[in-house]
């Protein structure tokens, strides 16, 4: 008995994909059921470029206390993670297509 082998590139996608509707999908059937204001969405881009702004405004939205004493540790980690880099993924160019595909059959989030 040993590892399963590695799917290949367009199995890979067709899972992510899948994975990634039935997410959604949970979400947007739950998302009702959250308390106004308990809620906070945040774009990935904002966080990346302002990682302090944009958590003490989650902080202020949820009104979770003690900002004041965690933005020094959230300073900290937020510059540790400064230098970091996502490692780009180069799809063959089938799971490219499909990837694409896929994606412009999936109905937009609300």
């Amino acid at each position: 008995m040993g590892f399963q082998a590695v799917p290949d590139q367009l199995q890979q996608v067709e899972e992510t994909v899948a994975a990634h509707a039935e997410l959604m999908g949970a979400f947007t059937a739950a998302r009702a059921q959250i308390p106004p204001g308990r809620l906070v969405e945040v774009a990935y881009t904002d966080l990346v470029a302002s990682p302090i702004t944009t958590v003490e405004r989650i902080y202020r939205n949820l009104g979770i206390a003690g900002w004041q004493q965690a933005r020094a540790a959230i300073q900290a980690r937020a510059t540790q993670a400064r230098s970091y880099r996502p490692s780009p993924v180069q799809l063959e160019a089938a799971a490219e297509q499909r990837l694409q595909e896929l994606i412009a059959q999936q109905p937009p989030h609300s």
